[in-house]
């Protein structure tokens, strides 16, 4: 946003008017398609939400939610940046994997007697996943970190982590206690 009012400043001391309502017009453009949509009372979960449903449907990926969250429910950032983010990251990267059929990401996410219940699921190719869930890209020191830290949320927050694969699913189930 920055250099975009630097570069409206710099056209306005030109005075190029066409130009500077150029580039309005495309932060505006910019920010209609990033409108944030209500998918949960969380109002940052909701953003990281449509940030990936955005960038999956960029590629193709159908995407379905399915959310059901107290009105007055909050989360801590963290676990919606970690957990959310690196899941939501990996399922569209295998996804993005698959040449052939549908590409579909489902979202879960139900709260429940102090659990918050997390299940994210997509369709994937088996050859890129190995049995132990680890990184199969080639340079794998600088890649597998989204997993382990989401691991680590959980395991600070007592939780329970299930991840499997069904058929051309990969699933990933998270259990979290007391998060009121």
């Amino acid at each position: 946003m920055r250099n975009e009012l630097l570069t409206l400043k710099g056209l306005l001391k030109e005075n190029n008017v066409e130009a500077t309502e150029g580039v309005i017009e495309e932060i505006l453009s910019d920010i209609k398609s990033t409108e944030t949509q209500k998918y949960t009372p969380n109002n940052v979960l909701n953003y990281v939400l449509t940030e990936k449903i955005n960038l999956a449907t960029e590629k193709n990926i159908t995407v379905s939610i399915d959310s059901f969250l107290p009105e007055k429910f909050s989360l801590n950032n963290n676990i919606i940046a970690v957990v959310f983010g690196n899941l939501l990251d990996n399922a569209i990267e295998g996804c993005d994997k698959i040449t052939e059929g549908t590409k579909t990401i489902d979202i879960k996410i139900k709260f429940h007697e102090k659990r918050l219940y997390i299940e994210i699921s997509n369709t994937f190719n088996p050859v890129f996943v190995n049995s132990n869930f680890k990184s199969n890209k080639k340079n794998r020191k600088n890649h597998g970190f989204g997993l382990k830290s989401v691991k680590q949320i959980v395991k600070e927050n007592s939780g329970i982590l299930d991840i499997r694969t069904v058929k051309d699913r990969f699933c990933v189930h998270i259990i979290l206690w007391d998060l009121e």
